[in-house]
């Protein structure tokens, strides 16, 4: 799932693409993870990774034309970037190492080898890579991809903008972002059996820094994406109404020119139209105390004209199909017993806390309706695996993968009830936080 820990950062001239900056502050955390290290065997390590030599990297820089070494100052860009996102500290004069934040995020960023969490008897947890693990893990046939997706590559409307950003290099890393999503979506797409359905929180209130609080058309342009790329047919737009998000965001608080985000999409699509697998009557809701007593007497007494393009006739709503057809407009708060309990769990292990949380009752609302009883459901971005559990409530087969060892931890314990529940050894024995960054790397 979504993590505010993710960050995008302003790009200096002659920086290399914004791959190559994640690559790169992934080796200076991977560097200071083996503890406080100097500038001067930072740069050594460095050079020693990329073959670089430190007579070559000497040109003439600024007005003055004076000789510097353009690789280091690159390394300490980088180095002063993670310092900004609190992520390493200085120990002694020319000496880092990593904060307690910065030893989440190492093992964040080095787990790109997969590795089974835990599994049940009718789903499986992996932690890793989900671009991994769905492209050479998951083989089976996926009826349902449910899912909530990073915010990568788009700042959050409620954190501080970087007004320093180029328009055109923020479009640049939004489309980054989407080839990344594509690249996600893509494996799970092809074992996607006909009809099948993809359901995709995105959300909706993020801005395009130091424009006034323009939204961003990232909504838009996914869309298009999956539809074009992929070849999804968009089935419809879910609105998740979340009645408790409270008032956020400079344009929200201090401006008084927005009003606050209550809601957020949920893209429903699927790879076949004409053989949905979807079934609203797997989620009816009860009849309110007035349909029922409607259907008693038979449906309506008399036919009218409700509209110019509504006609309501005699006997109309005199039958009883089971429940109520519920409406396109979910409202579920985001904050819910399931996942507050996961919260606490996690501060108990002294562990981060998912600040971005998909509530357990959407999923168990979606999982039903659109995957089909011997159906499975997959979550690329699995969070506190709140979708793997409503999987698990309806009977659904699932698997979901997280790439931070953080939250699936803490997720462990809604599942021990579970029937065939089974633990690794291995990522349990990564509760030792030095065993964790050398078996991550």
């Amino acid at each position: 799932m979504r993590t505010k820990r993710d960050f995008i950062v302003s790009q200096p001239v002659n920086s290399g693409g914004f791959m190559e900056q994640q690559k790169l502050f992934s080796e200076l955390l991977n560097i200071y993870s083996n503890g406080a290290t100097s500038n001067a065997d930072m740069y050594k390590m460095l050079n020693e990774k990329s073959a670089a030599n430190d007579d070559e990297s000497i040109f003439p820089v600024g007005s003055a034309k004076a000789p510097r070494n353009t690789a280091h100052r690159r390394y300490r860009w980088a180095q002063q970037t993670l310092k900004c996102k609190g992520l390493i500290q200085r120990h002694s004069r020319g000496r880092w190492g990593l904060t307690q934040e910065g030893k989440y995020t190492l093992t964040r960023t080095l787990a790109n080898n997969h590795m089974v969490a835990f599994s049940t008897k009718l789903g499986v947890a992996l932690w890793g890579d989900s671009e991994v693990v769905f492209r050479d893990v998951i083989k089976d046939t996926v009826h349902l991809c449910l899912t909530s997706i990073p915010y990568l590559g788009i700042t959050r409307s409620y954190k501080k903008s970087d007004l320093s950003a180029r328009y055109d290099e923020l479009e640049r890393l939004k489309q980054e972002h989407i080839d990344f999503l594509l690249r996600i979506f893509e494996p799970i797409c092809h074992r996607l059996a006909p009809g099948g359905s993809l359901a995709i929180n995105l959300s909706n209130d993020t801005v395009v820094p130091g424009r006034g609080g323009e939204r961003s058309d990232f909504l838009e342009d996914f869309t298009f994406a999956l539809r074009k790329k992929l070849g999804l047919k968009l089935m419809d737009r879910i609105v998740w109404h979340a009645p408790d998000k409270p008032p956020r965001g400079y344009h929200v608080t201090h401006k008084r020119t927005h009003l606050t985000p209550k809601y957020e999409p949920i893209l429903w699509l699927t790879n076949d139209e004409t053989r949905l697998l979807a079934d609203n009557r797997r989620v009816l809701s009860p009849y309110s105390d007035d349909m029922q007593n409607l259907i008693a007497k038979g449906g309506e007494s008399t036919s009218r004209n409700d509209a110019d393009y509504i006609t309501t006739r005699k006997g109309s709503f005199g039958r009883d199909n089971g429940g109520s057809i519920p409406g396109n407009v979910l409202t579920i708060p985001v904050y819910c017993k399931r996942n507050r309990n996961t919260q606490d769990i996690a501060r108990r292990l002294k562990l981060p806390t998912h600040g971005a949380l998909f509530p357990f009752a959407l999923a168990d609302k979606l999982v039903p309706w659109l995957c089909p009883p011997d159906g499975v459901v997959v979550d690329p971005f699995g969070g506190y695996l709140g979708v793997g559990e409503a999987a698990e409530a309806h009977g659904r087969s699932w698997y979901a993968s997280e790439l931070h060892w953080e939250y699936l931890k803490p997720a462990i314990a809604n599942f021990t009830h579970c029937d065939g529940f089974t633990i690794n050894p291995k990522f349990d024995a990564l509760s030792d936080e030095s065993l964790r960054a050398s078996l991550a790397s």
